[in-house]
């Protein structure tokens, strides 16, 4: 069954309180990069790019096997920065051929934390990855980058 109640995050971990749990990340040659979680009191996903590849997804953060429905409007939402300016792409997408992407973004970062918001309507029932890429984007850099409060909800504004 898929749930869609109201203000029940989808994500588990978003806060990154569990260090990666129900997280995968890679670096794919010939991108490199380092995955680790701020010391902090207020854990944060740091991926440090030493080299962006060929591809966006070529390194790679991202949460699989979330069940949406058909026909729902979700908001994806979270916290993202970088040391250096330098683009990253959040995106829904199906975690097997075709590879569909429901919805996607190239979000510009500095060295501000910045609140994305992503909204979009599910065209089918599907278990997609929660993904965001690092790699070789519009504007790339080997900077390394945060993310946090990774979110996903279902609307309650539509």
């Amino acid at each position: 069954m898929i749930d869609t109640s109201v203000n029940n995050n989808l994500i588990s971990n978003g806060d990154f309180s569990s260090e990666f749990e129900n997280w995968t990340h890679f670096a794919t040659t010939p991108a490199a990069a380092t995955f680790s979680i701020t010391d902090d009191a207020d854990k944060t996903a740091a991926i440090d790019v030493q080299s962006t590849g060929e591809a966006d997804w070529n390194v790679m953060l991202f949460s699989d096997n979330i069940k949406l429905a058909k026909d729902t409007n979700y908001v994806l939402e979270f916290d993202a920065w970088a040391d250096e300016d330098r683009d990253i792409l959040a995106e829904i997408q199906q975690n097997a051929d075709p590879y569909t992407t429901y919805a996607s973004e190239a979000v510009a970062l500095d060295g501000n934390k910045k609140h994305v918001t992503l909204k979009f309507t599910m065209k089918n029932d599907d278990k997609p990855q929660v993904k965001f890429c690092c790699g070789k984007t519009n504007n790339p850099k080997a900077t390394k980058i945060y993310i946090d409060n990774v979110s996903l909800k279902v609307d309650q504004n539509k």
